[in-house]
């Protein structure tokens, strides 16, 4: 007889990756479809934050405006979540373009939400064992140091760093890679005015954009 074994529970990490990669399944291939966009907004946002699926979206919107993250983040999600709301119950028809410019920014917020908070972890889990260095070659490495927690107040200046990468990934998108390597440049030298910190807040956000943009094909 085989045995196997056991499994522990997965970690608060891997239910976060987890429920990003459930609402990707879910909307990503779909029909534009408002009432499937809004169910799934609702599982994603009740798992992240662990409040109630039963909420309508004004009420998790009020739930989320009270949980810490950066400042420019949350009023993001804020901001999509009455949309949603309006774009629902306003009666106006729930056009494919309307309901595909929803499901991208509920992409974006999705990913900069799960590397904000997976990062977080990541930090505190590290600064907990005394301490170790993030190795990114192309962008520069950080050590972690301390057990500041850099999500409590959000600066300025990692406000702009995730407004631009925002900004990059949709120049990205649209196929304007010169411009969007220009910014990704104005991105890594504001990024290396941030103290140690906030580098940790940044780290996953600027490795993820690299690896967006297209590789150079071998010959």
């Amino acid at each position: 007889m085989l045995f196997t074994k056991k499994r522990g529970p997965p970690s608060r990490e891997q239910k976060i990756i987890e429920a990003r990669e459930s609402a990707y399944s879910k909307i990503l291939h779909s029909k534009d479809d408002l009432a499937l966009l809004s169910s799934t907004t609702t599982e994603f946002f009740s798992s992240i934050f662990e409040i109630k699926k039963s909420l309508a979206l004004e009420e998790m919107k009020q739930e989320i405006s009270k949980k810490s993250m950066p400042v420019g983040l949350k009023e993001r999600i804020t901001r999509y979540l009455s949309e949603l709301s309006h774009l629902q119950y306003s009666g106006q028809e729930d056009s494919p373009a309307n309901v595909r410019k929803l499901k991208l920014l509920f992409h974006q917020i999705a990913e900069d939400l799960t590397y904000t908070l997976v990062s977080r972890m990541k930090s505190i889990h590290d600064t907990e064992k005394g301490g170790s260095t993030f190795n990114l070659p192309s962008l520069g490495g950080f050590a972690s140091r301390g057990k500041a927690d850099p999500f409590e107040k959000s600066s300025t200046a990692t406000e702009g760093i995730l407004s631009m990468v925002a900004k990059t990934r949709s120049l990205i998108a649209t196929g304007l890679i010169s411009e969007a390597k220009e910014l990704y440049g104005k991105i890594m030298g504001e990024y290396s005015k941030l103290q140690s910190s906030s580098k940790k807040e940044m780290y996953f956000h600027i490795s993820k954009l690299y690896e967006k943009f297209p590789k150079k094909k071998k010959n």
